[in-house]
């Protein structure tokens, strides 16, 4: 990782993304669950506004869009719709992730020449839970091979 330049757009990248992966999950739990019930209309109806809001941020995100009122007001109510569809047997760490994302771009007023810590892909793939393969590791110093392996 390293320090970067704060870019405002990335979060709302992180945030879209976050909130589709809660959507997509909640939607597979209700699917999945014993007889395939989906539960209550009001469940599938959230499910579905969901989806729409997802795709109405993509879109904005896409066409580069200076409305951050209307897309702030787009992801409270995406947010609130994720509350909504999560049941006690759902997890709640979608939703969450989603709101802690919400409140950082909130709480950023001026963006111009602040700097932030951004993980780099080792960091990202294990907190991910994914592979990395790392080209020529063998020829890495006896030390940094130490810290691989613990």
């Amino acid at each position: 990782g390293c320090f970067e330049q704060v870019d405002s757009q990335a979060l709302w990248l992180s945030l879209a993304r976050k909130a589709r992966d809660a959507t997509d999950g909640l939607a597979r739990a209700a699917l999945l669950r014993p007889g395939g019930a989906i539960g209550s209309q009001d469940t599938l109806r959230n499910l579905t506004m969901c989806l729409k809001h997802c795709v109405e941020l993509d879109s904005m995100l896409e066409s580069k869009s200076d409305d951050k009122v209307r897309m702030v007001g787009l992801a409270e109510d995406l947010l609130g719709l994720l509350q909504r569809c999560t049941g006690p047997e759902d997890p709640k760490a979608p939703a969450e992730a989603v709101k802690q994302v919400l409140r950082d771009i909130k709480s950023q007023t001026s963006v111009a020449g602040r700097f932030e810590w951004v993980d780099g892909p080792l960091v990202s793939a294990v907190e991910a839970g994914s592979w990395v393969l790392l080209s020529h590791a063998e020829q890495a110093a006896p030390a940094v091979l130490d810290r691989l392996n613990s």
